[in-house]
């Protein structure tokens, strides 16, 4: 039998303080009741700041520990009041939104929080108390998972700075940031005419300007911190080899079809690959994940790679769906989750 290590209370840092709250991110402890009775007033699903209470055993842990009751009608609360405010703006937002800009803009916007509606209606239901411990799970993943993501999310987050580092050196050498990008970008007619291969590999760590660096550093930090822990160090040659394998499909359908013009770049086709490698872990051992946890991350992967890339160029759109296809495909060719997840010996039955 498989036992990942949030389960256990035991595996959660300890406390010294019968009241403390610690934040994870900073490696900081911050002893006082006070404090640490406004963290549970204030909690939030999915935040990473745990809390030493009477409740803990001397550990620090989720919230939900301490005041399970409470937790639970607050979260039901935030569900209920979050779709009628949805309603509220298919009902009176869409006509004025639909008059100041156009028809597909609102029907993406719109199928957005239509999108989000229905997570959080799914949510409402399955974390009624009646139906079980669900969100208690959700809570336990969720503190466990905040203890280990600094050592996949800031690794990231210095890689992203250090090819952003190495661009904008390279680019002031050669003059301009566009000749960088030639230089090395994914230019489909000199890999065609030239034989240039490795363009498909270097495009990936080059980005087009500050934001679109900006916007693949922040979501790839969230998202290496989310799935870090699960995947263990094998999320590094995921990402680049499923960058890279988006790259390759992005190519051929330039060269057969013709879809685009000029050439693309960036590395959000490995992270896009990494949601799918994790989304392929949620559903071949869904016993080891909170309940249905496989929705949450299908809902994650589609806010921010499926639909958004339907306002972006087609380059775009194939590179990002290829590569969360392919860590899909890689998840279920080889063990998805890390040994580190489970409590000691306990991973011997996870076979591929």
């Amino acid at each position: 039998m498989n036992i990942p290590k949030w389960h256990d209370l035991a595996n959660l840092p300890l406390s010294n303080e019968e009241w403390a709250s610690y934040y994870p991110l900073l490696f900081w402890t911050q002893k006082g009741k006070d404090k640490a009775l406004y963290h549970l007033k204030n909690a939030k699903l999915g935040s990473p700041i745990l809390v030493s209470s009477p409740q803990t055993n001397g550990r620090f842990a989720s919230p939900i520990f301490s005041d399970q009751e409470k937790i639970h009608k607050k979260q039901l609360r935030f569900s209920q009041q979050f779709c009628r405010m949805i309603l509220a703006y298919l009902l009176f937002g869409t006509p004025l939104l639909l008059w100041f800009t156009d028809l597909f803009f609102t029907t993406l916007w719109t199928f957005i929080l239509l999108t989000i509606g229905a997570y959080e209606r799914f949510n409402y239901k399955l974390f009624k108390p009646k139906n079980g411990y669900y969100l208690e799970e959700r809570w336990k993943f969720y503190s466990w998972n905040s203890t280990k993501f600094v050592y996949y999310c800031y690794p990231f987050l210095g890689f992203m700075v250090a090819i952003g580092i190495i661009q904008i050196t390279f680019a002031n050498f050669l003059g301009t940031n566009e000749k960088y990008l030639i230089s090395y970008g994914l230019i489909y007619e000199k890999v065609t005419q030239y034989n240039e291969w490795w363009r498909i590999f270097t495009a990936i760590f080059l980005h087009l300007d500050l934001a679109h660096w900006l916007s693949n550093a922040l979501m790839g930090t969230v998202f290496f911190a989310m799935y870090g822990p699960a995947i263990g160090i094998r999320i590094v040659p995921i990402a680049l080899v499923t960058a890279t394998l988006s790259f390759f499909t992005a190519y051929l359908g330039q060269l057969f079809f013709g879809f685009d013009s000029d050439g693309i770049i960036g590395f959000s086709g490995g992270i896009a690959g990494v949601l799918g490698y994790f989304l392929s872990a949620n559903l071949r051992f869904p016993e080891v994940f909170p309940k249905y946890h496989w929705v949450t991350t299908l809902h994650f992967a589609n806010l921010t790679f499926l639909t958004v890339s339907l306002v972006l160029g087609t380059g775009s759109i194939i590179t990002h769906v290829s590569g969360f296809l392919f860590g899909i495909i890689l998840g279920f060719l080889a063990k998805p989750i890390s040994s580190l997840f489970f409590t000691l010996n306990q991973e011997a039955s996870l076979e591929r």
